[in-house]
């Protein structure tokens, strides 16, 4: 559920295509994901502590560029999407 919220707060918020916008997204989660690991092995050897203050740190930057950037993230509560009808919703179920 914490996935789908989030991109669809980036698909709203974005000031660009959608496309490009869950392109430059999945990039950057991708990325984070693949690095994350490497990253987490290197700092661990040099103290087992440290990959989890770098985690904390990198948490509140996130805080931080949220806090920052708010004004942004603003409007995406006033988004109202398109009601889907009875058939489409079955259509999209089915097609799972």
């Amino acid at each position: 559920m914490n996935n789908t919220l989030i991109t669809e707060a980036v698909m709203i918020s974005a000031p660009v295509e959608r496309s490009t916008a869950s392109a430059a997204y999945s990039f950057v989660r991708f990325a984070g994901g693949a690095a994350a690991p490497w990253l987490a092995g290197k700092l661990g050897e040099h103290s087992i502590a440290l990959p989890f203050w770098v985690g904390a740190a990198c948490t509140a930057a996130a805080v931080l560029a949220l806090i920052a950037g708010r004004a942004a993230l603003a409007h995406i509560d006033d988004h109202d999407p398109a009601p889907h009808s009875v058939e489409e919703a079955q259509a999209i179920t089915v097609g799972d």
